[in-house]
């Protein structure tokens, strides 16, 4: 990972992950994909929303200097922690630039295998709901504490795993877990028995 720059920061980008659409399928009815986001060598994930239309309504600030780009990939995580890659892409932004936009998800194009699924997938991995703004600080002190929480946000963050539950009241959709911390929630997706295996996981940021 490339070290974060230290010299003096006057912007930030404002950035909000907010939702995906006809996104690759996964080979788990469990899928509960999570969006890394990446800018300058700081990167941010957000929590876990199950397919197949994901809502993460998560937003993040990261320290920006001109020339730098904003790097989104979708993951679906594993149990061997080996997470599966459901698409990415680069973006870059001008001075003074707002606005919202679905950005579509693309294959690496040094791999085999995700070329193999796109063409399978019809040519798209979907697409990324993502709004932005780059603001520029108004005082040396406000770009310290910006650096500060995105740091603060880079390593600071609370895993959960909901694994399964036991003797759950049977129901036509079956039963889930929902988990909250702060204003975030995740929830996993149905379970299928009285006893479901969810496996799932979701990440919070702590500040």
């Amino acid at each position: 990972e490339t070290p974060p720059q230290t010299g003096p920061v006057s912007k930030f980008l404002l950035l909000k992950i907010g939702r995906g659409r006809g996104l690759m399928n996964s080979t788990s009815p469990k899928a509960c994909p999570y969006v890394v986001c990446s800018v300058g060598g700081r990167e941010l994930r957000t929590h876990s929303q199950p397919l197949p239309f994901p809502v993460w309504d998560e937003t993040f600030r990261f320290p920006f200097q001109k020339g730098e780009g904003l790097r989104v990939a979708l993951y679906e995580p594993t149990r061997s922690g080996h997470d599966h890659f459901m698409g990415y892409n680069m973006l870059f932004f001008e001075e003074g630039t707002e606005g919202e936009s679905w950005c579509a998800l693309l294959p690496r194009q040094e791999h085999r295998g995700d070329l193999q699924r796109w063409e399978e997938h019809h040519g798209t991995f979907g697409e990324l709901f993502l709004s932005f703004q780059i603001l520029e600080l108004p005082s040396q002190s406000s770009s310290q504490e910006a650096l500060r929480q995105s740091k603060v946000a880079l390593f600071s963050s609370l895993r959960v795993e909901v694994l399964r539950g036991e003797g759950m009241r049977e129901s036509t959709q079956g039963a889930f877990c929902r988990v909250g911390f702060g204003t975030a929630e995740s929830r996993s997706p149905h379970g299928d028995s009285p006893d479901p295996e969810w496996d799932h996981t979701a990440y919070f940021p702590v500040t």
